[in-house]
């Protein structure tokens, strides 16, 4: 994993989020994005992923995306603990 603003996030990571959570991956800006969403979290294309680029490489989420995506985890997670459901549970009182 990249740790710099400017680096790609890995799909293996959003994948293993996402079958975490119970969440439908398609795409990783899209399957981040819905995660993101769900925790209550805006999800800004222009500055979380390469989506609307015009170079067709829609399919990274760049640095602060990744900041996004895990500051949704951490939400989620304290969720969990805090309520002794499974993550899986939490993530969907937000849809």
């Amino acid at each position: 994993m990249h740790n710099s603003r400017s680096g790609s996030t890995p799909s293996r990571m959003v994948r293993a989020v996402a079958e975490r959570y119970g969440v439908y991956y398609d795409s990783m800006p899209k399957t981040a994005a819905r995660i993101t969403r769900a925790a209550g979290l805006d999800w800004d294309s222009k500055r979380c992923d390469s989506q609307l680029t015009g170079s067709g490489g829609g399919s990274t989420i760049q640095g602060y995306g990744l900041e996004r995506l895990l500051e949704a985890v951490r939400l989620v997670e304290a969720k969990a603990v805090a309520t002794g459901q499974p993550p899986r549970a939490c993530i969907g009182a937000w849809r």
